[in-house]
């Protein structure tokens, strides 16, 4: 099911960095697997492709190329040997030296030839692709390689390959957590859908979060209101990336409607929403919605931190609440957190 932006438009071309190569290479490989002979043939030091070359040539198994192309530093001779050993007769690929490869090739940036030899593990189904093509994206998400993680899912979905909603999950997150380009994080929703991968809340919340981060307010709330149609309940993570949005795009007294919708609802907050809301509520002189929140706090055993105990006593010493202050100022000596500075000074100011 396909969100409807129906404010925004957006093109269906891929962005220009997905844009893929419509060529092959031109070895097919079999789906088959040969084992290593139970000698050991660990590769010695080997300095150049000639001398691989030559180990290889009577030690040809995927074990073995694999080892020669993990102790290759060089990119093109890797390529290189990688190729060399398809076109040897009783050699094929599997979808481990595959891995191999990409890998080397996605973190060393070389999205090109990459992507040549994704089309072609995609396309040619050795036994445990999509293993590998699911591995090589969580390995490039968790190295902050988000342009070849994409790639990745384009290639994988081309091969008939369905990756899980959470990968789409994880690689839509460290889109939003890396401030990407909002036309990258739409383009990945997009292949989800076309992969036929049903939406969770997560995937909605990280939807949320782009589009407040872009400004596009009324885009975000109406996506928030429609959670439920798309059989997603928010959670309290969605409360707080909507409070957060609308605060911090003025839409202060829009946040506390949402503050008290949660709280009709019955969604409990966590320990992050409470380290993120109540400093935002006070720094805008909220001082209700920050007190309230403070003593929720407080009464499920959560141990406010310094910022904000720092932005709440600043906003009871703006509203001569000076008692309410020194007393949590008071409290963080007791339990042997420092105060910043700051916070003496307003207390201070507020009794001169």
């Amino acid at each position: 099911m396909l969100l409807k932006f129906s404010t925004l438009k957006f093109s269906n071309k891929l962005p220009r960095c997905f844009n893929l190569p419509g060529r092959y290479l031109s070895i097919a490989y079999a789906n088959t697997l040969q084992l290593k002979p139970e000698t050991d043939n660990t590769p010695p030091h080997l300095d150049n492709f000639e001398a691989k070359v030559r180990f290889l040539r009577n030690n040809l198994y995927p074990d073995s190329l694999i080892l020669v192309l993990d102790k290759t530093q060089d990119l093109s001779s890797a390529v290189k040997i990688f190729k060399w050993a398809a076109l040897q007769k009783r050699f094929n690929h599997t979808a481990d030296t595959y891995y191999h490869i990409i890998l080397k090739l996605g973190l060393a940036g070389n999205i090109k030839e990459m992507d040549d030899f994704c089309l072609n593990l995609a396309r040619d189904k050795c036994q445990g692709t999509e293993d590998a093509l699911a591995s090589l994206i969580d390995t490039f998400v968790r190295h902050s390689r988000l342009n070849e993680a994409i790639r990745v899912v384009v290639n994988m979905t081309l091969g008939g390959y369905n990756p899980s909603v959470n990968i789409f999950n994880d690689l839509l997150g460290a889109l939003v957590k890396k401030k990407n380009d909002f036309q990258h994080v739409l383009f990945v929703y997009k292949e989800m859908v076309k992969a036929g991968v049903v939406p969770t809340v997560d995937t909605l919340n990280s939807l949320i979060e782009v589009l407040f981060e872009t400004r596009r307010v009324e885009s975000a709330l109406d996506q928030f209101r429609r959670m439920r149609k798309k059989g997603c309940i928010p959670n309290v993570r969605t409360f707080e990336i909507v409070i957060k949005g609308l605060t911090l795009n003025d839409r202060v007294d829009d946040a506390v409607l949402i503050l008290h919708e949660m709280w009709e609802l019955g969604c409990q907050p966590d320990l992050s929403f409470y380290t993120c809301i109540a400093p935002l509520f006070c720094q805008e002189n909220r001082l209700n919605e920050g007190i309230q929140l403070f003593r929720q706090m407080r009464a499920s055993n959560l141990a406010p931190d310094s910022l904000t105990c720092k932005e709440l006593i600043h906003c009871l010493c703006m509203n001569l609440h000076l008692d309410e202050a020194t007393e949590i100022l008071e409290e963080m000596i007791e339990n042997h957190e420092i105060p910043f500075v700051d916070s003496f000074v307003d207390i201070v100011n507020g009794f001169c």
